[in-house]
């Protein structure tokens, strides 16, 4: 049975505690799912998932009241940073949807040489759409968490992200630069990858990874991909051969 579900960013949640829905989300109960006082509705914070029950859904007030916390045993999944090169809007907002879906802890959007995009006075604004894009797809895929995402950084300022605190830092590429196979990296807990723009990292970006910031270049093969197709792809590979050595 579908479970309708919504991220209120209160951290204080426990049994018994009245919860009030948001603006969007009241408008969402009442107008499209069309549910009424006592119906019941699931609400994750980030740490936990409660089941509640609405207690009012009228007008412009919504309200729900838990009941129980909301169990489920999840498998051992890596924590996962991207590093995703900012790409068109619909190229890069997809890639942000589907990394939510696989796993992803946190993505970084990064500015390279090849990037089409200038969000010069529109960081702000552009912030505010990504994070609802994570947050409706954890809703759908069913995950607790929200992503993180920050602002936007330039290439050449990565190594100011304390890339030490990774145990794998991994920079796709294609198979006519010097690479590893997948398969033969080495996994830990915690995992960076570095996707590029249409076009890929550029000469110089491709030096200055190997040379200055000492990532691990590996491929995905020899079909050129889309970058929202890398990140996806990439993502997902890299989380299912962690939990495999996981112990």
């Amino acid at each position: 049975m579908r479970r309708f579900r919504f991220y209120n960013e209160r951290q204080n949640l426990k049994i018994g505690s009245s919860v009030l829905i948001t603006k969007d989300e009241a408008e969402h109960i009442r107008k499209s799912l069309r549910l009424t006082k006592g119906d019941t509705i699931y609400i994750f914070n980030g740490e936990k998932e409660f089941k509640a029950e609405l207690t009012r859904s009228r007008n412009n007030l919504t309200m729900a009241k838990i009941i129980e916390e909301y169990k489920e045993t999840k498998a051992y999944q890596a924590n996962l940073t991207v590093f995703l090169a900012l790409s068109k809007a619909t190229s890069f907002e997809y890639s942000l949807a589907k990394l939510t879906e696989v796993g992803a802890n946190k993505i970084i959007p990064v500015k390279t040489e090849y990037s089409i995009v200038n969000l010069e006075n529109k960081v702000d604004k552009k912030l505010v759409r990504w994070q609802k894009i994570l947050t409706e797809a954890s809703k759908q895929s069913e995950r607790i968490d929200v992503p993180v995402i920050t602002k936007p950084i330039e290439f050449k300022d990565i190594e100011k992200e304390n890339l030490a605190e990774y145990s794998s830092t991994l920079f796709f590429t294609t198979k006519e630069e010097e690479y590893s196979e997948l398969n033969d990296v080495k996994l830990g807990e915690d995992i960076a990858i570095f996707i590029g723009p249409e076009g890929g990292f550029s000469p110089n970006e491709k030096k200055h990874a190997k040379e200055n910031l000492n990532l691990e270049s590996v491929s995905l093969g020899s079909n050129i991909l889309k970058s929202d197709t890398a990140a996806v792809l990439a993502s997902g590979l890299v989380l299912y051969l962690s939990g495999l050595v996981a112990h």
